[in-house]
């Protein structure tokens, strides 16, 4: 029976290699990465050196290869910060007409909340400042004309007025594409802020950003499913802000068809220039990050322009062949069916089967395969994202387990090899389901991701500890407890803790560390995992070859080896890398953890019959 389990299997793999393949191929073409700095960081500069001329900037920027310039629309607090108007508080306004000796008491503005502003009458400014707030008050002071705006200061200061037209032609004059920036802050009153996004688009400038942690239109869902649609048929794509939780942000891509292009932020004052060009690289080429969000250094303007040339010449050299700077795209649609969907989830439960009959015994293959027939069929006619995601969690975990039972008796190293090879198959064909399962441009552009990254690390050693013990449970329970097994289980703890804390995005590393991944990166282009290649796949290997002196002791060595497969899995369920990097990897791994294991079992081989010679000659 397991024999035609088997082959069912196999030919539901082969009929999901189209799917795969579509993935491979969107992420394989998309290769065209964008740098954008903020204008108003460029403006910083202009203004803070008189001997620095706005187009000369430009040009040297341009030629140094950034392609885009990103633009916010004009606010009060801008105005007044580039000296247009000027902003005065409630309490600055009354202090000034008791000094001119006029009585505010019967001025009805001062009993509410707002503040006063003064424009020069001729400003292109004043027709948007009186259309965007409809409840503006001219009050006159002195034969001058200044403007009560009613509201919370806080945030009358930051809404939108409308862009710089001028400063648009200028940056598109210079060939750099534009990008918008979008607040939370529009309503009728502004909303011709919108009509100015869509009249700047054209060939080069059809993308843009939100500003803030909120998208346009939240929290209401219309809303922003409204004022998406308008930017989509407009012809519009959107940046995603990596690591940056955007309120609402899920249901802009829903609506755009997760036509997303994802984006790294990068501030140059945080890290040395060589640093940030490293996470720059890294940031294109293993999570496909496709534009890159600069912000300038401080400090001396010309220093800066320097800094910030020789870091976009530094990045476009360093960046592999594969990739060229240009206009950042989408990715194009993965073709997920959902036969095909139909087809990884009957695999899951096959593979689940499968992997109790080899680890319980053929009454759980078939309670395991029923209940993953039914959780397969709810989570396909759902379409649910959290079923299928928690199936892909049950496969990954059930993966490493499965590929590290030994099927067989150990006795010679021909079957090591062999039990590797099983267990590298086995990995591979449960990150083939699991992958199959998360297929789709939601997935490779993270809105929706794997989740139970920690049950993952965790659960396949606690069973690996419990399959070691099996047979010793009970007489470990009636043990009495002593000091020393105290102290063995704080020091268990204590490595469990570290394990964990070096696990995901947040792991600690030394500076040591660091460098030496960086160095094995640019020689491999992607840097093997050190748990896998260094840890659990040498541990495994001589586990194996220990089992051929005693099985039980052997067992006990297979609890750090299953980390080496676990994380195997773990790499291809971060759906936002490109599929090619993880295989590299894993293959650099499944190499080199085997040539670090040979090591190993050589160097075992080497004390334990040292050892067995010393006792031999004391004995004697």
């Amino acid at each position: 029976m397991k024999k035609w389990l088997w082959i069912v299997l196999i030919i539901f793999l082969l009929l999901n290699v189209p799917a795969i393949y579509s993935r491979f191929t969107t992420e394989w073409d998309n290769n065209t990465y964008e740098m954008i700095v903020p204008n108003d960081e460029i403006k910083e500069l202009v203004d803070n050196d008189p001997t620095l001329k706005e187009d000369h900037v430009y040009d040297e920027l341009r030629k140094a290869g950034l392609e885009s310039v990103s633009v916010e629309p004009e606010t009060l607090k801008s105005l007044e910060e580039n000296g247009q108007l000027s902003i005065i508080s409630k309490e600055a306004m009354a202090e000034k007409m008791l000094f001119d000796h006029i009585d505010v008491n019967g001025n009805r503005e001062f009993k509410k909340n707002g503040i006063f502003v003064y424009i020069d009458p001729d400003s292109t400014y004043l027709s948007s400042i009186q259309k965007v707030f409809e409840d503006i008050k001219e009050v006159k002071v002195d034969d001058r004309t200044f403007y009560f705006i009613p509201g919370d200061s806080k945030k009358l200061d930051d809404i939108p007025l409308g862009f710089n037209e001028d400063v648009i032609q200028k940056l598109k004059s210079h060939d750099f594409k534009v990008v918008p920036r979008i607040s939370n802050e529009i309503d009728e009153n502004n909303k011709f802020v919108i009509d100015q996004v869509t009249s700047m688009k054209d060939d080069k400038s059809k993308s843009f950003l939100f500003l803030g942690d909120e998208v346009l239109g939240f929290p209401n869902g219309k809303a922003i499913a409204n004022w998406s649609t308008k930017f989509k048929e407009n012809g519009y794509s959107v940046l995603g802000i990596e690591f940056a939780d955007q309120k609402g942000f899920a249901s802009v891509a829903h609506t755009f068809d997760y036509n997303v292009i994802r984006l790294h932020s990068i501030n140059l004052d945080d890290q040395s220039n060589v640093a940030s060009v490293d996470r720059v690289v890294r940031a294109v080429k293993e999570r496909n990050i496709r534009a890159i969000y600069m912000h300038l250094k401080t400090g001396e303007p010309k220093d800066v322009l320097k800094d910030t040339t020789s870091f976009l010449t530094d990045v476009h050299e360093k960046m592999p062949g594969k990739f060229h700077a240009g206009i950042a795209e989408p990715f194009k649609h993965i073709n997920t069916p959902f036969w095909s969907k139909a087809v990884a989830l009957l695999a899951g439960v096959l593979f689940a089967t499968l992997a109790a009959f080899v680890v319980f015994n053929k009454r759980w293959a078939f309670v395991i395969g029923g209940i993953g027939l039914i959780g397969a069929i709810v989570a396909l006619f759902t379409n649910s994202h959290l079923l299928a995601q928690v199936f892909a969690l049950v496969i990954a975990v059930i993966t490493p387990v499965f590929a590290i039972v030994p099927k067989k008796e150990i006795r010679s190293f021909k079957d090591i090899i062999l039990s590797y090879l099983r267990a590298a198959i086995i990995s591979l064909i449960g990150i083939f389901i699991v992958v199959s399962i998360l297929n789709g441009n939601e997935y490779l552009v993270k809105i929706q991701m794997f989740r139970g990254v920690k049950l993952l690390y965790i659960l396949p050693i606690l069973f690996m500890v419990v399959y070691a013990l099996w047979g010793n449970i009970k007489k470990l329970l009636v043990t009495n407890i002593r000091y020393w097994h105290v102290a063995v289980l704080i020091v268990l703890a204590g490595v469990a803790y570290y394990y964990l804390s070096r696990t995901g995005n947040e792991g600690s590393v030394s500076s040591i560390e660091l460098k030496i991944r960086q160095l094995i990166e640019e020689t491999l282009y992607v840097r093997p995992r050190t748990k896998e290649f260094l840890i659990g796949f040498p541990i495994y290997l001589l586990g194996l070859h220990i089992m051929r002196l005693n099985k039980k002791v052997g067992l006990f060595f297979l609890i750090p080896g299953v980390i080496g497969f676990l994380s195997l899995v773990n790499t291809f369920t971060h759906l936002h890398i490109p599929l090619y990097v993880s295989l590299l990897r894993s293959a650099y791994s499944l190499v080199l953890g085997f040539i670090v294991g040979v090591i190993f079992i050589v160097v075992f081989s080497f004390i334990y019959k040292y050892i067995r010679t010393v006792f031999k000659l004391r004995w004697k």
